[in-house]
């Protein structure tokens, strides 16, 4: 009878074990795929007046994001420097820093992706 209990627990804990180097030679391969880069980004884009899409091209800003912006903007009327985007719910300062230099207050847009 013991031994019997012997063998099934030494069956199970093989198995255990194969199941985990599977698993961890499954995660291994996925860690090596490589993240596919976002392209990258040239010219600026015109705060107070760039629609969703076009806010949406800016990094770490998604749709929610991007309507916050405009709905801040419509309610608060132009941004009068680009340091007024941290009043927007969702933008902190990290965000801000990596949106400064994609950023004008006045002119045309010409952010687009490369």
């Amino acid at each position: 009878m013991k031994l019997s209990k012997l063998l099934i627990l030494i069956v199970a804990l093989t198995f255990f074990c194969s199941f985990c180097m599977v698993l961890s030679s499954f995660a291994a391969e996925k860690a090596a795929e490589p993240v596919p880069e976002k392209p990258a980004l040239s010219g600026k884009i015109n705060i107070n007046a760039a629609t969703v899409e076009q806010l949406e091209m800016l990094p770490r800003i998604g749709t929610k994001t991007a309507q916050s912006i405009i709905e801040y903007r419509t309610q608060n009327g132009p941004f009068k420097k680009v340091e007024d985007l941290t009043n927007v719910k969702g933008i902190g300062v990290k965000t801000l820093d990596e949106l400064k230099s994609y950023i004008i207050l006045e002119g045309d847009t010409t952010l687009k992706r490369e």
